[in-house]
């Protein structure tokens, strides 16, 4: 009010000043951090933006699930690695969120990768091979293009998102094309400075990194209390029913079975092990991701004859990891292999701290 009355009683020329330098203060307002929650003139104003996941998820029991987050943005800036969950689920610098599939079988399904809200094509890139980083000269092959092939959105309120890594030939779009969310971008892939199929998706505000599972900028931790935090609905970035598919999809297996050799890092991320079958070894298997130093697995199997009864089989555990390791592989079995009329149940379970924090569902084969 008292503003108002200035305005009235000034002279013209001071009159007009004053009402474009409020008019430039309720503009600059408006475009802050309530410009979502405050209107111009009291008016209803948009909700703040809220992302969808860039994948769908699919069942928790199919490998290709792409809800599995393998790396977190690093919130700490110096080398300690930290995520927005006070977890060491990511590495030094890491600007993104990564959504895998378990392996390069899964990645040929052609896993759709969508956009997680509406936006415009500022950015994008296509035709780089789908064949990962494994040494050298890999590493200078993809320099100055590690996003590989990909895109960036142009979101409202200074919001883009980017999609990287994806598969070859797999973006249809051109720069200036108006995207709706939901809509397919591409697939993820391979291609770039990657070891391991997923989509990488970079949230920033203006020119801040964000990281949108605790919704806080990059360099603003926020872990004084030792122990992971919990996914926030209400301070995350993504949707509500986003938040509930992470939540559910949460776990630290990739993948458990039976083969008929012993199971390797690369033969797992294959996805083309052999079928277990008589005459040949048989063991069982589990493959991780985000696995803590000091973690252990244990592998059971049970083997039961014509009668039903069962018996333990194979009971193995794994000494303490020396080191935080983003995937790791046991397995355990034995070389006489299976006896027919008999079926064999396999379970690995994660312990950490001397606890059993993960139990996997049991596994059957029969012969």
């Amino acid at each position: 009010m008292m503003k108002r009355e200035m305005i009235v009683h000034a002279p013209p020329r001071i009159a007009r000043l004053m009402r474009v330098a409020l008019a430039k203060s309720a503009l600059v307002f408006n475009q802050g951090v309530f410009a979502t929650l405050v209107g111009v003139g009291g008016a209803s104003a948009e909700a703040p933006l809220k992302f969808d996941l860039p994948v769908r998820c699919t069942t928790l029991d199919d490998t290709a699930n792409p809800c599995r987050v393998q790396n977190r943005v690093d919130m700490d800036l110096s080398d300690i690695r930290l995520d927005g969950l006070c977890q060491r689920h990511t590495y030094n610098n890491h600007k993104g969120t990564d959504f895998r599939v378990v392996t390069l079988a899964d990645m040929a399904k052609n896993v759709p990768v969508i956009a997680m809200a509406d936006g415009v094509v500022v950015g994008l890139r296509d035709g780089m091979a789908d064949r990962g980083v494994t040494d050298q000269a890999s590493r200078r092959a993809v320099k100055g293009k590690e996003c590989g092939n990909g895109l960036m959105l142009k979101h409202r309120d200074g919001w883009t998102t980017q999609y990287c890594h994806l598969l070859k030939g797999s973006v249809a779009w051109k720069k200036g094309a108006r995207v709706k969310r939901g809509e397919r971008l591409g697939a993820i892939g391979l291609s770039g400075f990657t070891e391991f199929p997923h989509v990488h998706v970079s949230v920033r505000r203006g020119e801040q990194v964000m990281d949108p599972l605790s919704g806080r900028a990059m360099g603003q931790p926020a872990c004084g209390v030792p122990g992971a935090k919990m996914l926030d609905a209400k301070t995350a970035l993504f949707t509500p029913a986003a938040v509930k598919a992470i939540e559910r999809h949460v776990s630290p297996l990739m993948e458990a079975g039976f083969s008929s050799a012993t199971v390797k890092r690369k033969q797992a991320q294959a996805g083309q092990l052999p079928k277990p079958a008589l005459g040949n070894p048989l063991v069982f298997y589990g493959y991780f991701m985000n696995i803590n130093r000091g973690d252990r697995m244990r592998i059971t199997v049970t083997q039961a004859d014509g009668t039903g009864e069962r018996k333990v089989w194979v009971r193995q555990i794994s000494k303490p990891l020396p080191v935080d390791r983003p995937s790791h592989v046991i397995y355990a079995g034995r070389k006489s292999g299976p006896k027919a009329g008999h079926s064999y149940e396999g379970q690995v379970e994660l312990i950490r701290e001397g606890r059993i924090i993960f139990v996997s569902k049991k596994k059957r084969v029969r012969f």
